[in-house]
């Protein structure tokens, strides 16, 4: 498999490092934690609520937005944005967004647009479960041609451990059926990928350090050549309420106890790696 991210010598990173524009972005970052910011193999893409609204590319950066937030007509699902002196220039066909987009007013016109996406749903609640965990979310939404989208990948400083998370929400049919067992299999195919895993995920965590992302407080810096790779994932399921963990969660455990690292069921959100009361280790050996 060839898996890999930008690291931090990079053209790309290099040369965002400095961006005026950039520094923008970071901020409201780390003013919001519905952003999160990932690493791909060749952009960085800047979501809000799990939308991917903006994606930097190129060698010389340049960020592009998504058309529907802006919202404005175009034949392409990215539109460039312009800088001059720090203004992100480009004006919506509706006239909605105005000016420069990255000023506080259109960051939450933006914002209200994105949530009527992106508020409700497995993504709305996916969000919600990446701010609860903001500190060990080492990726989300990695896309493998070969083995599917992956929701998540976290990490576990106590285990020195890189895992992987499928995210449901109770009401969905593939929990009650092969489909689950199926889709954590293919994590668990993916995650034999040692070797590539960890290289792309120290690469992430450079890079991420290099550009302002996290500072050497996270515990993601501990991530290195030595850092184990879980072969099972976490299954997390936002539930409701617990009424309907009650009602589904033997069904489920042993349907993935042979193939899950711990179920961990919310009612909304809650702590991936915190093996108490409604999350419980199957696979795992350090869980506590």
């Amino acid at each position: 498999m060839n898996f890999s991210r930008l690291n931090k010598n990079s053209k790309l990173v290099k040369n965002l490092k400095d961006k005026s524009w950039w520094k923008t972005i970071v901020k409201l970052i780390n003013n919001d934690k519905n952003f999160n910011i990932q690493i791909r193999p060749k952009s960085i893409n800047v979501y809000y609520k799990m939308a991917n609204f903006l994606k930097i590319v190129n060698d010389n950066p340049v960020a592009e937005i998504h058309y529907k937030f802006i919202p404005t007509k175009s034949e392409k699902e990215y539109v460039r944005i312009d800088f001059q002196d720090n203004i992100a220039s480009l004006k919506s066909s509706m006239d909605i967004i105005t000016e420069d987009i990255l000023s506080n007013e259109n960051i939450e016109k933006i914002k209200r647009i994105i949530e009527k996406y992106n508020s409700k749903g497995e993504k709305g609640f996916q969000s919600d479960l990446i701010k609860e965990n903001h500190s060990i979310i080492l990726d989300a939404e990695i896309a493998s041609k070969e083995y599917g989208r992956i929701d998540l990948m976290i990490y576990n400083e106590r285990s020195d451990e890189i895992i992987a998370v499928e995210f449901k929400v109770i009401t969905d049919s593939r929990l009650f059926n092969n489909e689950i067992v199926e889709q954590l299999e293919r994590y668990k195919n993916f995650m034999s990928n040692k070797d590539s895993i960890k290289e792309a995920y120290i690469d992430t965590i450079q890079t991420k350090l290099h550009l302002g992302i996290i500072d050497n407080n996270s515990p993601l810096v501990n991530i290195n050549e030595n850092t184990k790779i879980s072969d099972y994932p976490i299954l997390a399921i936002t539930a409701h309420n617990q009424i309907l963990i009650d009602e589904f969660q033997d069904r489920i455990q042993k349907k993935v106890a042979h193939i899950a690292y711990s179920l961990n069921m919310f009612g909304t959100t809650g702590s991936l790696l915190h093996f108490k009361g409604n999350n419980i280790p199957l696979m795992s050996q350090n869980a506590n």
